[in-house]
């Protein structure tokens, strides 16, 4: 059943981007300062929408997905993921119980009849996740089980969905963990690995690197945490926090985008491995039809940002260059009023084997993964 008390706000997989310069007319497709044209490989060519599998949990119940992410085809194969798969965090438990959900669900949309399994148990409110480049580590961002997210953490996950032994990260800028981003395959030394966490309860949005090893692998818990933004916040509970949520980083460059639900917009962070405080960052995008912007996602076949909305459950189209929105999808019809009826939080976009756009979402109204394709 839908959760009908769910706060209003809720929060890339395999990239090569390829320069789309065919133009074709698509009616109804907001733009503001000439005639309605998209690229291909836009949203506004998908016509199929498509429910693979439910993603509540079948041991625990748990329900209510957030966070989702697409392994990539750089993964290891040595654990429990395959290129293709798709983890699920699930933050409310069988009750429906806001913020007390423990699981993360991994579906093979592959296979003749995908079905949710467990991956991993541990988690407490998981309400975003982040692979790296191999698959090898999931990054979760614990909002924590306390509804005024003082438990807040960050945890890290092997690909056989086991934590890591020094993998959480328990430090009191990462309390209200909300938002999670990783900046790719690293190219050298001037680019290390790193990840992004948000914090719902303050707007900051933080750089995690140098990760020290240890005999017993990795030890995040002593990860190097860079305070690189301050966004709008708002609330104080889990019901009611609003914040920096979605990030997704571009497929060309070490750009940062994050979604900033409190100023109805989209911002960016340029070089955000490195980069100090940039304080609000760019605005890429502001206004309708942005409605409570919550996951972004690159589209890997022409870069343009795809935004999913809280407020009216409609995914967004915006090429970040010229600034235009593109297109734009109704995703789930249900009205939403003051929170009620609102679905989408987490979306991610792949090409498929044909080379073809193919964008997953997590819908909360009907705890599903869905897909919109050709």
């Amino acid at each position: 059943m839908p959760d009908t008390s769910r706060h209003q706000f809720r929060s890339s997989a395999r990239t090569l981007v390829v320069a789309a310069t065919a133009m074709v007319l698509v009616a109804g497709c907001h733009d503001t300062t000439s005639p309605a044209q998209v690229k291909i490989n836009s949203i506004a060519t998908l016509n199929t929408t498509r429910v693979i599998a439910s993603t509540v949990d079948r041991t625990n119940g748990d329900q209510n997905p957030y966070g989702i992410v697409v392994v990539p085809d750089s993964a290891l194969t040595t654990g429990r993921l395959l290129p293709g798969d798709i983890l699920v965090s699930n933050i409310n438990d069988r009750s429906n119980t806001m913020g007390m959900g423990t699981t993360i669900e991994l579906i093979r949309p592959s296979d003749a009849t995908p079905t949710a399994t467990t991956f991993f148990s541990g988690a407490a409110s998981p309400i975003a996740l982040v692979l790296n480049a191999n698959a090898s580590s999931l990054w979760i961002a614990n909002y924590g089980l306390s509804p005024d997210g003082t438990q807040g953490y960050v945890q890290v996950v092997n690909n056989h969905g086991a934590q890591f032994p020094l993998g959480a990260v328990v430090d009191s800028r990462l309390r209200g963990s909300w938002g999670q981003g990783f900046n790719g395959q690293p190219v050298g030394a001037a680019r290390p690995p790193a990840f992004f966490d948000s914090n719902v309860l303050t707007g900051a949005v933080y750089r995690l690197t140098m990760f020290p090893s240890t005999a017993s692998g990795p030890n995040f818990a002593a990860a190097t945490i860079t305070q690189i933004a301050a966004l709008g916040h708002s609330g104080t509970t889990i019901n009611n926090v609003v914040g920096p949520q979605g990030m997704a980083r571009s497929g060309t460059g070490d750009t940062l985008y994050v979604t900033d639900p409190v100023n109805n917009r989209i911002m960016a962070i340029p070089q955000a491995t490195t980069t100090g405080n940039v304080g609000a960052g760019v605005t890429v995008y502001q206004g309708a039809p942005l409605n409570q912007p919550a996951g972004i996602t690159v589209n890997p076949l022409n870069g343009d940002l795809l935004v999913v909305n809280q407020g009216d459950n409609t995914l967004i189209e915006i090429d970040p260059v010229s600034r235009r929105v593109i297109a734009s999808r109704v995703l789930d019809p249900t009205h939403v009023v003051g929170g009620t009826g609102s679905a989408l939080f987490g979306v991610v976009a792949v090409r498929d084997q044909s080379g073809r756009l193919v964008v997953y979402y997590v819908n909360d109204n009907s705890n599903t993964l869905n897909s919109l394709s050709q």
